[in-house]
């Protein structure tokens, strides 16, 4: 139920502003009129009105006090602040709450008025008659349905807050006499705790400028304002009115989670972010082990699809159920390591709730196992605007369509090691693919690297042929299928071809460490060392490319050129430039990464060659050791 609270201070308004309250407010609700100033006339019409309560101070109380006077009355879970000099039209308390429902993060909620209020509630028209109220509402109504906006002030003359809220917040700060800064003071309060404030567009109701208090003193208004801004100068020690007009919402952030049968992972992906995010939404697949009882833990709301759904379908749905400004993407076996947790925070505090990007990118690690030593990340959109209703793209093969202002952040989502199998189902795009159909571009490189990934490379090199020989594809995305490609065709034993394809990456942007410490490595395969090392020193005088969508494995720019340098060099005898570059590579390997660290701390004679499929980063010992001390 919703209690209606109206401070009634000049009779003349009071009977217009009950009586469209009656007349236009539907649903369970209570009418508690404060009779401030203790009025016969008041006293005396509201003796006839047997479905109001009345609440009469025994001196002058003001806004602030009189409200919570009301308010203590309240039987309702949800309250409505409303002044004598405001009046409703029909639907305006559905409006309200509505907003309020929708808005789980919400505090408060207030209407849209005509040109007597100011800030971002003020609609530019003026309203001078009931007549013209009840046409205004009726068009906002009809043509803002459903829609709200944020805000950071809202005016006391009209407002709705959740009974928790109020009392959470200890009700109007009674030092604020009379009126004035006693919404404001309330409305920092709010934002201070985390919460929001919104404005329901579509409730329109009518200010009328009340008449002056104390006839008799001109000038009351004024100097009880200032005393006011005085007051709470002296509370928070600076203009609370400055401060809500520069406030800055912290963007709230939906996690969205495909899941089956994730429990090896899925307690790690949901820790690492569970103090970021605001809401869990995960779209089950068909579970059958532990995965909801680790959702639980997290209270994650959960759907549930059939299993044979095409993920991007699946995707949108769960895309659909969240509720919070931002969608964060994340696969189950995906988190977020210590570091990145806190440029998260870094990245939504430069954010706005209404306005700045669109789609934010992150590097992701590709996948990973235990044999795989080295980080390497790709990256694509991971945090999409949810008002902008991007959606998932494809069946087997799915992406993100987002577009509009971007951001690339600096944030990498690590991958489990704990994942659970990495077997992609194809069958629906192998299908149109035997068929000779019409297959779409945009999912053909995807579609390529899933059938490398399947241990399929004959059939992957045809794929990453195919995208290769069309000119829409970027300069990156061909720099990755010519890597791929070199990889299947390694696979295949086809060395000669594959230093030929990861040469002709070099015709689309300068050579990159990767290509340059596979071509290293497939001289050391022939135990071409002096070649390889020839190549081992390109991968560390080579430029990083900062184009966004480029690949990047970490350790080809930083520890493993020197690493392989060290092997080459033992092999030709060169054992002081074998220390040099073992020294070399335990400075530039990251400091976090225990397992690498460790192996770059053993004596010379364990360091081994390490190479492999880059992109997969699955990196393979080759059994050569060195003889340096």
């Amino acid at each position: 139920m919703t209690s209606i609270i109206l401070l009634a201070q000049h009779a003349a308004l009071l009977k217009q502003c009950l009586s469209r309250i009656l007349m236009h407010t539907d649903g369970a609700f209570e009418v508690i009129v404060v009779n401030d100033g203790a009025s016969h006339e008041i006293a005396a019409w509201l003796g006839k009105a047997d479905d109001t309560k009345v609440v009469t101070p025994e001196n002058l109380a003001g806004v602030a006090k009189g409200y919570n006077l009301g308010a203590a009355s309240a039987a309702g879970d949800t309250l409505v602040f409303i002044r004598d000099h405001m009046y409703v039209a029909e639907g305006w308390l559905d409006s309200l709450t509505s907003c309020l429902g929708k808005n789980p993060d919400a505090a408060m909620v207030g209407p849209v008025c005509n040109d007597g209020v100011s800030g971002t509630q003020r609609l530019p028209f003026s309203c001078d008659s009931m007549q013209q109220l009840n046409n205004a509402a009726q068009a906002v109504s009809l043509t803002r349905e459903g829609r709200a906006r944020l805000a950071t002030r809202l005016i006391g003359g009209l407002l709705m807050i959740r009974l928790e809220v109020f009392d959470e917040l200890g009700g109007f700060d009674e030092r604020f006499e009379l009126e004035t800064y006693e919404d404001d003071d309330l409305c920092f309060r709010a934002l201070k705790r985390g919460y929001r404030l919104y404005v329901a567009e579509d409730c329109f109701v009518r200010y009328e400028t009340p008449p002056a208090l104390f006839s008799e003193d001109p000038d009351w208004y004024t100097r009880q304002m200032q005393k006011n801004k005085a007051a709470a100068t002296e509370k928070w020690g600076f203009d609370i009115t400055e401060a809500l007009s520069g406030w800055r919402y912290r963007p709230t952030v939906s996690l969205c989670v495909l899941v089956g049968n994730s429990e090896a992972s899925l307690e790690e992906c949901l820790s690492s972010v569970s103090g970021l995010v605001d809401e869990i939404i995960l779209m089950d697949i068909g579970s059958t082990g532990g995965t909801r009882h680790i959702a639980a833990k997290y209270e994650a709301k959960i759907a549930e699809i059939e299993s044979g759904v095409d993920h991007a379908h699946a995707r949108n749905l769960a895309g659909d159920l969240a509720t919070r400004d931002y969608l964060l993407w994340l696969e189950p076996d995906e988190f977020l390591r210590a570091a990145d947790v806190e440029r998260f925070k870094d990245l939504l505090s430069s954010l706005s709730g209404d306005t700045d990007y669109d789609y934010v990118s992150i590097r992701y690690e590709l996948p990973i196992d235990d044999a795989d030593w080295a980080t390497a990340s790709l990256r694509r959109v991971g945090l999409v605007k949810r008002k902008k209703r991007f959606r998932w793209i494809g069946t087997d093969c799915e992406y993100l369509d987002a577009g509009g202002n971007g951001l690339h952040s600096d944030i990498d989502i690590a991958r489990s090691r704990r994942r659970v199998g990495s077997h992609r189902d194809l069958s629906g795009y192998e299908a149109l693919w035997s068929s000779g159909g019409d297959f779409p571009f945009e999912n053909l490189l995807d579609f390529a690297d899933g059938l490398a990934d399947n241990g399929l490379p004959e059939q992957a090199l045809n794929a990453y042929e195919r995208f290769l020989q069309n000119p829409d594809g970027s300069a990156e995305k061909r720099i990755h299928a010519c890597a791929r490609s070199a990889d299947c065709l390694m696979e295949l034993g086809r060395t000669e071809e594959a230093r030929g394809k990861a040469m002709q990456s070099f015709a689309y942007a300068l050579p990159r460490a990767e290509l340059c410490c596979r071509l290293g490595f497939y001289f050391v395969k022939e135990g071409n060392y002096e070649e390889a090392i020839t190549w081992y020193k390109a991968a560390l005088g080579v430029p990083r490319s900062d184009a966004p969508e480029a690949g990047l494995h970490h350790s080809s720019w930083t520890w493993l050129p020197h690493l392989q340098l060290s092997a080459c060099y033992d092999r030709l005898g060169q054992y002081d430039l074998v220390r040099a570059h073992i020294e070399a590579a335990r400075d530039s390997a990251p400091q976090d990464d225990i397992r690498i660290s460790a192996f770059l701390r053993q004596p010379y004679s364990f360091i081994s060659f390490v190479g492999g499929k880059n992109n997969e980063r699955r990196e393979e010992e080759e059994g050569i050791e060195t003889n340096a001390l």
